[in-house]
């Protein structure tokens, strides 16, 4: 991202900065870290403050204005809130930065309110960065007014090389990649206790997959017990899962596999389980991580997804279509 900041640097020096500016690619938190850069490389011209990095990552300069999406989406009760904080007179000179994380998300009035906003004069002192998950969701009218900024990561390889580095063993540098691409942050996760207790709750998974140990509701009773509340870590769980049951799919077809420190454990799954049936467990895998986005019951689609599980392993031939019925039983339960 250093050379992003470098055309950022470029434009603020020769006064060509656009007033808007779309990123994406990459995490929302790495999108959002690069925001909070070039929005110091803005403001550190007029700016005499020793802490500006710091009152700009807590919110408080007041040229400063991040938004991010309450609940599922960005409301347009907080597209106004801009629009009246930035109509006020500043108590700083100097140019003024928005953000808007998920920009994607914003509800059609939202945007609207947006496009307005945007087509008010306001000089050249305004400069918006709008962060988003999915280009494709953004409406053509906000596209055509931004100058998009493509953000290309580190591969999975160069990350896991780089955490290597720091000393982080090859299975915990594997999997802080599927959590996060920030590398400072990965290396800050591996004493983090959530992170911990999701390795472990993973490994028992692994456990029952490949020896059949525990029940996976034993095992998603403890997923509620630690992430009913917390989505993020939940599906980072079920991601190594997916992970690992693909991991499996390419050992069936002589393929190269991403885990490859625990090829032990990957065998005794083959040696367990169907092609068939490690296929439907990606697909309801998938699926609840899916759900996962929407306002569901976590507890109930938990256990709904450790039935599942249950019967796969057991029983596949009729698999399918008790696997609608349930999840469309328990979707609507939750809604």
């Amino acid at each position: 991202m250093n050379d992003i900041i470098l055309r950022f640097k470029n434009a603020i020096q020769k006064d060509r900065l656009s007033h808007l500016y779309l990123l994406s690619g990459s995490s929302a938190e790495n999108k959002l870290k690069l925001a909070k850069e070039i929005a110091y490389e803005i403001f550190k011209s007029s700016s005499n403050k020793d802490n500006l990095k710091e009152l700009i990552d807590s919110g408080n300069y007041p040229n400063f204005v991040y938004i991010t999406k309450e609940g599922l989406s960005i409301k347009k009760e907080q597209i106004m809130a801009l629009q009246k904080e930035f109509s006020k007179t500043s108590l700083v000179s100097g140019k003024r930065v928005y953000v808007i994380e998920y920009a994607e998300t914003m509800s059609v009035s939202a945007a609207n309110s947006l496009l307005k906003f945007l087509e008010e004069p306001k000089g050249d002192e305004t400069i918006g960065i709008l962060l988003t998950e999915d280009l494709s969701s953004m409406l053509p009218t906000i596209l055509s007014r931004a100058q998009i900024v493509r953000i290309v990561d580190l591969s999975k390889e160069e990350i896991v090389n780089q955490l290597r580095k720091h000393d982080i063993d090859l299975k915990n540098a594997k999997f802080l990649t599927e959590y996060t691409k920030d590398i400072n942050k990965a290396i800050e996760l591996i004493h983090d206790s959530n992170y911990i207790n999701a390795i472990e709750l993973y490994d028992e998974i692994v456990l029952k997959l490949a020896l059949n140990k525990q029940s996976f509701l034993e095992i998603t009773n403890k997923l509620v017990m630690h992430y009913s509340d917390d989505k993020e870590w939940l599906t980072f769980v079920l991601t190594l899962v997916s992970s690992t049951l693909l991991d499996v799919m390419h050992l069936y077809m002589n393929l190269n596999v991403y885990f490859d420190f625990m090829k032990d454990e990957l065998l005794a799954i083959v040696n367990r389980l169907t092609i068939e049936k490690v296929q439907k467990m990606i697909e309801a895998t998938h699926t609840l991580i899916e759900n996962l986005r929407l306002p569901i019951n976590v507890n109930l689609n938990l256990t709904a997804y450790a039935i599942i599980l249950e019967e796969i392993t057991r029983d596949g031939r009729s698999w399918f279509v008790r696997y609608k019925i349930k999840y469309r039983v328990w979707n609507w339960k939750s809604i």
